[in-house]
């Protein structure tokens, strides 16, 4: 479907039992995956694949302090792959990570919000 400069297209994909779509607006592209289970707390929000797979994120967290947890919103089978993205002229990296949570390290607190991704296996 098609509103005022925004489409949505919706792709089945056989054998998995999951969908993918994608949002295209104006400077925007967001590809919406629906899965097995999906939910949000105040972790941020994830989504389990049929076929394993797990994604967690939260977006544009203020930091409190230099380093600072990130409990996932669901819990991995193994440790995930994690990646911080800074927003402003803030500056992030992460330390640690295990299959409950992650530590992230910014230079200044004041500087700006970062979003957060982690990608693993449930199953």
């Amino acid at each position: 479907f098609s509103r005022a400069n925004e489409h949505y297209g919706e792709l089945t994909v056989d054998n998995t039992g999951w969908q993918v779509g994608v949002v295209v607006a104006p400077g925007l592209m967001k590809l919406i995956l629906t899965g097995e289970e999906q939910g949000s707390d105040s972790n941020g929000e994830y989504i389990k694949l049929a076929n394993g797979m797990q994604l967690c994120w939260l977006l544009g967290r203020k930091p409190t302090s230099i380093n600072q947890s990130w409990v996932y919103p669901k819990s991995f089978l193994g440790n995930p792959y994690v990646a911080v993205s800074p927003q402003g002229y803030n500056t992030a990296h992460v330390l640690s990570y295990n299959n409950h949570n992650a530590t992230v390290h910014t230079d200044n607190v004041n500087a700006g919000n970062y979003s957060l991704l982690a990608i693993g296996r449930w199953r």
